[in-house]
């Protein structure tokens, strides 16, 4: 007889996640890219590649060690949103999201600030490993130009790109002028299903 599946996040997934994304090593890659450099052409494009690159990673290894390590909630969510054609967005989108940022910042709950069916916004404080880890190693000037902005925004489109929902990405605050970084999911077709397949 199988065992009943946790209704919590594997901690074995949180684990794992964070040692083959770990970012210290898009934050060392980047500021050995730029060392020595302010300049906002050089920032924007050690950036785009290579926090965009790690964004792309962590969420496209999250949606694949998610899956591995499923749990009950997860998969009366995935029952309920085949049979509804809803809850795709934001549910299952949030479950992935947690694992990455749980896996690779140093939080115990992701700050979710609205979550319903026409958006979700996600809110980090200034404690985000990468942010300061750019800080620490380039400077307050260099952090402050928003280069690690390219990891949430690039997981989060891959993440809507993978369960094909046509959903709006955009960062409304960022850590270097408000103290905090807030990114707004709006979902452009809220009322229509989706063919992800589960």
């Amino acid at each position: 007889m199988m065992s009943p599946l946790s209704h919590d996040l594997s901690p074995e997934l949180i684990d794992r996640l964070g040692e083959e994304c770990a970012p210290r090593v898009a934050v060392a890659a980047f500021v050995a890219r730029v060392a020595g450099r302010s300049d906002p052409d050089t920032i924007e494009s050690a950036a785009q590649e290579i926090f965009a690159g790690y964004g792309a990673r962590l969420m496209q290894r999250a949606l694949e060690l998610g899956e591995e390590y499923t749990d009950q909630t997860y998969e009366v969510l995935k029952a309920g949103a085949k049979k509804t054609g809803r809850l795709y967005f934001p549910h299952v989108a949030q479950r992935f999201l947690e694992v990455s940022y749980l896996a690779t910042q140093a939080i115990s709950a992701v700050d979710i600030v609205e979550n319903n069916h026409y958006r979700m916004i996600i809110r980090l404080d200034p404690d985000c490993v990468i942010y300061t880890g750019v800080g620490e190693a380039c400077g307050s000037g260099v952090s402050a130009q928003m280069p690690c902005r390219h990891v949430c925004l690039t997981a989060l489109n891959t993440l809507f790109d993978a369960l094909r929902l046509d959903i709006g990405v955009a960062q409304e605050l960022s850590m270097g002028q408000d103290g905090q970084c807030r990114f707004v999911a709006v979902n452009n077709r809220p009322y229509e299903g989706t063919p992800w397949k589960i």
